[in-house]
C-alpha cells in the first residue's frame, strides 16, 4: 500500500495528511478522521482493507496531532470542522464517504450537515458528542495522569490506555484550552439535522463512550443504523478489526 505524505496551509495553520490511491477510477473518496490524542496512521490498516473499494482515501492529522501544527488559539468544534472543511474544498472531492472515530467522528456530524450534497454516506465509530457522567470523567483525568509520561512517546502506550483507561481527550496538555472548549458542546441538538446514511459502529464494552450514547444517536439520526461488536472497547476498530472491516465493506458495496 502505497501513501503519500503531503502537507498544505489552510486557514494559517500547517496541515498534514495522508493520501492513498484506491483501486477504482471511478468511486468514493475516504475520508479518515482520528480520535483525540491519536492520529491518522490509526485508519491505515482499515484504509488498506477498503483500497479495493473506493477511488481513494485521504487520513488527516487533525491540528495539534500527528504532523499537524498546534492551534494558534483554541479552537471549538467550529475551527475543527472549518479547517477539514477548507481541505475537501481545496481537494475538490465531489462523493466522499467519512470514517470517523470518538472525536474525528463529531466532525463528521457537522461536515455532514453542511456539505450534504457532497457527502454520501458516514462512518462514526464509538462517537464523542453525548456527554458522559462527570464523575467517571474525573476518575479517567487521574487515570490519564498516572499514564501521561508514558503514553506520550509510545504509540502502543497511548492505544492501550485509551482501550483501558480513559477517554481520548486528555493527552495533549498544549490543546488544554481546546479541549476545554469541546468538550463543553453538546451534539444532541446536531442529530436530527443529520440526513446523511449513517453506519454506527460501536463496541458493546465502551466505558469512554457508552452503548448507550448510540441508543440515543441512533435513535434521533433517522438514516442511521447501529452495528454491535462484542468484546470491543473504545476503539472498537481495532479491537475487533476484522468484524469491523467486514461491515464496513458491506455497507460501502450497499
Amino acid at each position: 500500500m502505497e501513501k503519500n505524505n503531503k502537507k498544505i496551509i489552510l486557514d494559517d495553520h500547517l496541515l498534514s495528511y495522508y493520501h492513498f490511491e484506491g483501486e477504482r477510477e471511478e468511486g468514493v473518496s475516504l475520508v479518515c478522521l482520528h480520535g483525540w490524542g491519536l492520529d491518522s496512521e490509526t485508519w491505515f490498516s482499515s484504509i488498506e482493507a477498503l483500497l479495493p473499494l473506493i477511488k481513494e482515501a485521504i487520513a488527516i492529522d487533525l491540528p495539534g496531532f500527528g504532523h499537524s501544527e498546534n492551534p494558534h488559539s483554541p479552537f471549538s468544534m467550529k475551527e475543527y470542522t472549518d479547517i477539514v472543511e477548507s481541505l475537501l474544498s481545496t481537494l475538490d472531492l465531489q462523493k466522499v464517504v467519512i470514517m470517523g472515530h470518538s472525536f474525528g467522528a463529531r466532525i463528521a456530524v457537522r461536515l455532514a450537515i453542511r456539505q450534504k450534497s457532497m457527502i454520501e454516506k458516514l462512518v462514526l465509530v464509538d462517537a464523542a458528542g453525548v456527554r458522559t457522567h462527570q464523575v467517571r470523567a474525573k476518575v479517567f483525568s487521574f487515570l490519564s495522569r498516572f499514564f501521561k509520561p508514558f503514553v506520550s512517546y509510545v504509540p502502543f502506550l497511548r492505544t492501550f490506555a485509551l482501550r483501558f483507561t480513559r477517554s481520548d481527550y486528555d493527552y495533549k496538555p498544549a490543546l488544554k484550552p481546546t479541549f476545554i472548549k469541546i468538550v463543553q458542546e453538546s451534539d444532541i441538538p446536531l442529530y436530527p439535522e443529520v440526513t446523511t446514511p449513517t453506519l454506527l459502529v460501536w463496541g458493546d464494552k465502551d466505558t469512554i463512550t457508552p452503548l448507550s450514547s448510540a441508543r440515543i444517536m441512533e435513535k434521533m439520526i433517522l438514516c442511521s443504523e447501529l452495528f454491535v461488536i462484542e468484546g470491543a472497547g473504545h476503539v472498537s476498530f481495532l479491537d475487533k478489526h476484522k468484524i469491523f472491516i467486514t461491515k464496513v465493506i458491506s455497507y460501502l458495496s450497499q
